[in-house]
Formats: structure tokens, sequence, C-alpha cells
């Protein structure tokens, strides 16, 4: 609301037939001056003071631009709630440019000016408590301008959107009726979905190119079919009869005078006479044969013989106790001795090319011993060589043991008493005595040959020792480190697992005949210092 403007001539001054003062005039003057001037202005709604409201009529067209609408100044209740409201072009969250939705003579657009994807939500009725959203595909997703033209009616029920490729819709009606097309074909598997296909009287399945593969003949009242069962990795498929009845045979028949032929073999057409047999003739074919069960009597036969390798067809063959399996001549070859409730038994497996067959226990215990035994004083003789891959020994306190490619072990009364190792190191867990000892000293075996000098010198950096190891026993001998001083290669390191019962650390070990080179060239430097003494005295 502004100021309002009052009139200054209170008296009626100005008026027909009265003298005008200047005065007059200039106040009143003064008073639309001040009501024009005001700082609230003349809002024009149509209250007493303010004057008539501004008509639509009363702007000139495309004369209100946006720079003359105040910020906030145009509220909803100061819009015409009914009648036309005309704006040649409307923007609204944007310029229209690069953002916004823009609302035009025949079209609507929606820019973003983000990175979101420009969408309309069209809300319910009931408190907008839902929505469905129109929404463009993101930038990366177009190959081109997309337009989709609607249909311009509602179609009919049941109908579907189709396209003509170039964006026009229109309604359609999808044929499901797979007999109305004469060629069909499958873009994937069919998926039956728990259903049948049935398949009319003297129809097929064919290959690819039409010929014909499995024809099916019905029988009308139908209650016994084929199951035809597919199968996991190692198992196999099954073709079996199945049905209502209880019993059900499965019919194969060739056609005319052909065969049945399973896996290569040929089967008759026709049943035989009874008690007859099913024979070869070798090359495959099969045939009802006469066999005389009289001939194959083994209880009756005291001299029965077979006509070829005997297959146990995975049953057990039974001997009695003290009977034999003999040779051609009826001679022993393997005895059975039976002991009652037996559950240790022996297993002969033979092998392959390269592999060596085995004879070894078996049985209920876990751990079961293989007895081998001479008779009387006889002992046990093997041909050629004999491997173990466990102990061989009396018992299990004393045996031999082997560690693959490691070492050899010498067990007495349950103590590893020696080794032998595969870098040649023999280990001794006490002395070792023989009549004699050698060690390999031709000089064909040798180079750098140089002669020990200053011997003297060098033994006198040598003491001899007395000393008790801590491992028990009493010794003497020199130290290795004084050793290792003037002659080197009489020390090396090496592990002492008999002693320590340490397999990993070293220790020093001094190789003592190396140490008589050192001796002897001392007694010669001795001897030649004495007879030049001698020389000297004689003199």
């Amino acid at each position: 609301m502004g100021t309002g403007y009052t009139r200054n001539d209170t008296g009626n001054n100005i008026a027909d037939g009265n003298v005008i003062n200047a005065s007059d005039l200039d106040g009143e003057f003064d008073a639309v001056q001040s009501a024009f001037n005001g700082s609230s202005g003349h809002s024009h709604d149509g209250t007493t003071g303010e004057g008539p409201q501004i008509a639509t009529a009363g702007i000139a067209d495309a004369n209100v631009t946006t720079a003359k609408l105040a910020d906030d100044a145009v509220t909803p209740a100061k819009l015409q709630d009914s009648g036309t409201f005309q704006v040649g072009q409307m923007n609204a969250g944007g310029d229209g440019s690069s953002a916004g939705t823009t609302i035009k003579d025949a079209k609507i657009e929606v820019r973003s000016g983000s990175s979101a994807v420009p969408a309309i939500d069209l809300y319910c009725e009931v408190s907008n408590a839902h929505k469905v959203t129109i929404q463009s595909p993101p930038h990366s997703a177009y190959s081109g301008n997309v337009t989709f033209q609607l249909p311009s009616s509602n179609g009919s029920n049941g109908q579907f959107l189709q396209t003509n490729g170039s964006g026009v819709l229109s309604y359609a009606t999808v044929d499901t009726d797979l007999s109305n097309d004469s060629t069909p074909q499958l873009a994937g598997n069919l998926d039956t979905n728990s259903h049948n296909i049935l398949i009319d009287d003297a129809h097929f399945i064919g290959d690819e190119n039409g010929n014909e593969q499995i024809i099916f003949q019905t029988t009308s009242s139908a209650v016994n079919q084929i199951d035809i069962t597919n199968a996991a990795t190692g198992n196999a498929p099954s073709i079996s009869a199945t049905g209502d009845d209880t019993n059900i045979g499965l019919t194969l028949t060739p056609k005319g005078s052909g065969a049945v032929v399973i896996d290569g073999l040929s089967h008759p057409t026709a049943d035989g006479s009874a008690s007859q047999f099913l024979q070869t003739n070798g090359s495959g074919t099969l045939s009802f044969a006469t066999v005389d069960l009289t001939a194959i009597n083994i209880v009756t036969d005291t001299s029965p013989q077979l006509g070829g390798n005997l297959d146990t067809n995975s049953q057990n063959i039974l001997i009695d106790d003290a009977h034999f399996i003999g040779d051609e001549n009826g001679n022993e070859q393997i005895i059975f001795q039976t002991t009652s409730s037996a559950v240790n038994q022996i297993d002969v497996t033979n092998a392959a090319t390269g592999n060596a067959p085995s004879i070894a226990a078996t049985g209920g215990d876990t751990n079961i011993d293989l007895g081998l035994s001479g008779k009387g004083t006889g002992g046990i003789a093997v041909t050629g060589t004999m491997y173990a891959s466990g102990n061989i020994g009396l018992d299990s306190t004393d045996y031999i043991a082997w560690t693959n490619n490691t070492q050899m072990d010498f067990y007495v009364n349950g103590a590893n008493d020696m080794r032998l190792e595969s870098d040649g190191d023999l280990h001794v867990e006490g002395d070792v005595v023989a009549f004699s000892t050698t060690v390999a000293s031709d000089p064909r075996l040798k180079e750098n040959v140089e002669q020990v000098t200053d011997a003297v010198a060098k033994v006198e950096q040598l003491t001899g020792y007395t000393f008790d190891y801590k491992h028990g026993g009493a010794s003497a001998g020199v130290m290795s480190t004084e050793v290792a001083q003037v002659l080197p290669s009489a020390v090396s390191q090496t592990t002492l697992p008999l002693k320590t019962g340490d397999e990993e650390t070293e220790y020093d070990v001094v190789a003592y005949d190396q140490l008589h080179a050192l001796l002897i060239e001392a007694v010669k430097e001795l001897s030649a210092r004495v007879k030049e003494l001698e020389n000297g005295s004689n003199g």
C-alpha cells in the first residue's frame, strides 16, 4: 500500500466561480507530488486511495520483461487463477539455453546445467505419495538424437507398443500361435518350463536339413512310455521303459531282416529254445545255442579242465585248509594254511610296464608285519637287487633305516650308533676298531706337491692336551683352532648328530693323519740341528 493522496484544498476553494489563489494550486500540487513520491508507492490493488487495478489489457504486449519483475514480487496469489495466461516462451530453472525447463510453442525442453540426467516426475493424486519418473538416458548411451511419435489411439486390450525402427510407435498384436508360422526358428534353447511337447502320430524330430531322426508312433490310451535319462561325468545315460504298469518290457525291433546291434554285437531277431544260451561266432554275431551242462559239472568231474581263463566275475575262490594251487603236473606250488577268525591276509598286486609287482600284508589291523620264513635252517634267498621303502632288521630296536638320497642309519638296541651320509662321511658313536686302516697316498693321485717348511716352529705353536668330551669319554689331542693356524687343510667343519643330537650345528674336526707330515718334517729339522751340533763339537 502507498501513502495515498489527500486533497490539500479542504475548503473547496478551487471551484467554478471562485478566485483561485496561487497558494491553493501550489499546495494541491505539493500534495499530489508527496503521494507519488512516497517510498511504498501505489499498489493499484483497488483499495481506497491506491487507484484502480491495472488490467491485463492495460499492459502492452512484450512490455513486462524479467528485469522489470523484482525477485519474489510476483506470487501465486497475485496471478489470476482462471482465464488464460499467455507468454511467448517461459524458462524455469535456467536461461533455457544451457539449463532449465523451456515451454514454448509446440515444445517442452528440459536441459541439465549439472551432471544430473534430465527427468520428469509425475506424482499420484493422494498426498503426492508415489511418482512415475520419465528419464532421459545418460550421455554415454546416446548414438544420436531419438524421437518417439506416440500412437493416435488407445489400441485394443492386450496389444503392445511396437516401433517401425524410425521412432514411430503403434499398437500391435503379438501372434503367439506357432501354428501360423510355417518356418519357426529358435533364437536359443527351448525351455519347456515344466510342460510337454505334443507330437502328432507318425511325425518326427529331424536334423538341421529336415531329415527324420526320431519318428513318434502313438497308441491310443497309452500308459507306458520310454524314459531317456542323461548322466553326470563317469555315469552312463539310460533308455528305460516306464509307465503305469508294474512290469514293462523294452522292445527293440530292427526293420526287415536287419538285426539289433548293441555296442557292436548283433543280437538274434527271434527267441531260441528253452534252456538255450547266447553264443558268439567271434565276429560280433550272437545266436542261441544249446550247452551241455553236464560237461561243466565241476563237483562230479574229478579232472575238470578250463577251455579258457577262469573269470571269477568279482567273486572269490575258497580253498580248504592245507590245499594248494599246483602246476600242470599236479605238483604243489602254493599251499594255503587257514587261521580261524582271520582278519589279516596277503595282497598280491601285478604291475604295468616299468613297475614292480608286490606282495603286501593287509587286513583289519592297522600295522601288520609280513612274515617270510624258510624251512628248518633255510633262509630267504633274494635274486637280484632288493629294495626296501621301510627298515630292515631283526626287530623294532635293531635295524637299518634309510633317508632317501641322504643317509643310512644303523640302530642297535634302539640307539643310532652309526650313520653313513651321502657325502661319504661315516659317523660312529664309539670307537672304530680295525686291524688296519689305509689312506690313499699314491703320487699319481696328487698335484701341487710342496714340502712342509718351518715344521718345528709350527709344531711349537701346537699344544698337546688331555680332556674329557662333554658328551662322555676321556681323550687326548690338539685344539682345532691351533691346528688351523699352522695347517688349515687339517681342519674342516661337519655336523656331529650322533654325539650332540643336533642335526644343524657344524663343529671343527681335525684330520690327525695330516699332522704326520708336520711331525715328520719337524723331526728331520731337529735331526739336522743335532747333526750340526755334533759336527761342531767334533771339530
